[in-house]
């Protein structure tokens, strides 16, 4: 059995540290990386955009 952790990172990496110990092949890769934003736009102004979009993606 092989395995692709997509986890972000540094629990991907940690799961797959696990897995690895166990004798499970695995390999991390991370399509996402979840940051502090940067942005000087207000919160407020960013919930109007949200609510102003076409799209909304949720991940879990």
């Amino acid at each position: 059995m092989k395995i692709l952790v997509m986890r972000p990172s540094p629990e991907g990496e940690k799961l797959v540290n696990i897995l690895n110990n166990m004798g499970i092949l695995s390999w991390h890769f991370s399509l996402f990386n979840f940051l502090p934003s940067l942005s000087s736009i207000s919160l407020s102004k960013k919930i109007y955009e949200l609510y102003t979009s076409d799209i909304i993606l949720f991940f879990f």
